[in-house]
């Protein structure tokens, strides 16, 4: 076949073109991407909008909230990436109740791709990073369906690509997840459609966004940080307790809940959050696990459980310590659920089965 390439113009008009090329693929080698065949366009992703003031509702203590704007072409999908840079360090700290030693899961690299270490976690290959996986939309209260609701998503092992700015065009998405710690810093970035395969080396990412989240329990200003007065204090606790009633004008969801290990999106805050706060009031320490390697070393199916953690932590049960957890999800979506009323239409809330301490497990 004959290959033309070039441009033809008559009346004003241009028109370049590529016909019978040979060779369509990408090749890669080197730090280099080369695209073949027919001519093609790499866009770049959105950049990661994150307010940083002091009063910003974009700080809470336990998620991630930002936008994601800019994209020239939003027929293009990005995937984004959050690095764990600084665990857990509140300032001042809670005498007399260490914090936990998450450090194993910190990546101290200056941007994408890559982590300079120390990221020495037993079993973790993803450079300390996570993905922000498939969004979805949750009530701020379970028993009013027409009230307000937000957007929100939990964190994975593996890219998923999305339109992320018609997602947030409307508000923040709330990213939660095992690895979204109290008083810890962040590194967020967009990787454009042509990262597709080849996230590790790919170069088309948006500018790092440093984010950081609140002390625990911290929902009223003062917040802490970016200032080193001790908090939460009583009005935290009212304010819990407002969200429990709902009492309008309460802190959102994204912000209340704290518990457990990965914060179950479909449910409104309870109890055990405001005797939550009340611990953090106290100077107690994080309760939870945080983070656990990916990928998962819990395979999907692997047993059924009909409790809580206990039905899942014990021998025999590879993968499955202290703190595994027994999880429902959606058939076909698998989102997690508590009812079929959370599920997709014509989708039901399956056999709860048991997965790792993040909530996750291996294909």
């Amino acid at each position: 076949m004959h290959a033309f390439h070039g441009a033809l113009n008559n009346s004003g008009y241009r028109l370049g073109g590529t016909v019978g090329q040979h060779d369509a693929g990408n090749l890669s080698g080197g730090g280099y991407k080369l695209t073949g065949g027919f001519w093609s366009s790499v866009a770049a992703p959105g950049n990661i909008v994150w307010d940083a003031n002091d009063l910003s509702t974009d700080r809470t203590t336990r998620s991630l909230r930002f936008r994601v704007e800019g994209k020239t072409d939003p027929s293009l999908e990005d995937a984004i990436r959050v690095t764990m840079v600084d665990l857990e360090n509140p300032v001042p700290p809670n005498v007399g109740h260490d914090p936990q030693n998450f450090s194993a899961y910190e990546c101290a690299a200056p941007a994408a791709p890559g982590c300079t270490g120390p990221c020495n976690a037993a079993g973790e290959t993803g450079g300390c990073a996570r993905w922000v996986g498939k969004p979805g939309t949750f009530l701020e209260a379970q028993d009013a369906p027409l009230g307000a609701s937000y957007q929100a998503a939990r964190l994975q092992c593996s890219p998923f690509y999305a339109d992320w700015v018609t997602e947030t065009a409307t508000g923040p998405i709330t990213v939660v997840g095992a690895e979204i710690l109290l008083s810890s810093e962040y590194r967020v970035q967009a990787y454009g459609s042509s990262c597709v395969g080849n996230e590790g080396t790919c170069t088309n990412v948006s500018a790092p966004v440093t984010m950081y989240t609140r002390r625990y329990g911290d929902v009223e200003a003062v917040y802490n940080p970016p200032g080193t007065t001790t908090q939460p204090d009583a009005i935290d606790v009212t304010q819990f307790v407002n969200k429990f009633k709902n009492v309008p004008g309460a802190p959102g969801k994204a912000v209340t809940q704290l518990q457990p290990n990965v914060l179950e999106l479909n449910a409104d805050i309870n109890a055990l959050d405001i005797v939550a706060v009340v611990n953090a009031v106290k100077g107690f320490a994080y309760p939870f696990a945080g983070p656990c390697p990916c990928p998962s070393l819990v395979t999907f199916g692997f047993t059924s459980c009909s409790g809580g953690e206990g039905t899942c932590t014990g021998s025999g049960l590879p993968g499955l310590g202290a703190g595994a957890m027994c999880v429902k999800t959606c058939s076909g979506s698998g989102d997690p659920c508590i009812n079929n009323g959370h599920c997709p239409t014509s989708e039901t809330c399956g056999t709860p089965l048991c997965r790792d301490k993040c909530g996750r497990c291996t294909p």
